[in-house]
């Protein structure tokens, strides 16, 4: 059995949203966990996994110098999931 766990750590400074700096999104960090486990057969692999562990609030795409001042595309809070990948061959 082959288990791996991993991490990935996302950290953004401040980013200016127009032209002269007067508008700013704030800086943010992200977690992201995963645990995958592949069986001796190597037929299969699962993994499950967080994204957005700590459920920051953030703007995953900014839109620069943004008409009515609308800059924000929030992104998704904390999600979970579980994924298997069968080998046919």
């Amino acid at each position: 059995h082959d288990f791996a766990l991993a991490s990935w750590l996302r950290a953004v400074g401040p980013t200016p949203l127009n032209n002269d700096g007067t508008d700013i999104h704030p800086s943010y960090a992200t977690i992201n966990m995963n645990l995958d486990w592949t069986p001796p057969s190597k037929k299969v692999a699962v993994s499950a996994g967080v994204r957005n562990l700590t459920n920051t609030s953030y703007s995953g795409w900014n839109q620069l110098n943004a008409v009515g001042g609308r800059y924000y595309n929030p992104a998704p809070p904390r999600t979970m999931y579980v994924s298997a990948v069968w080998d046919l061959h």
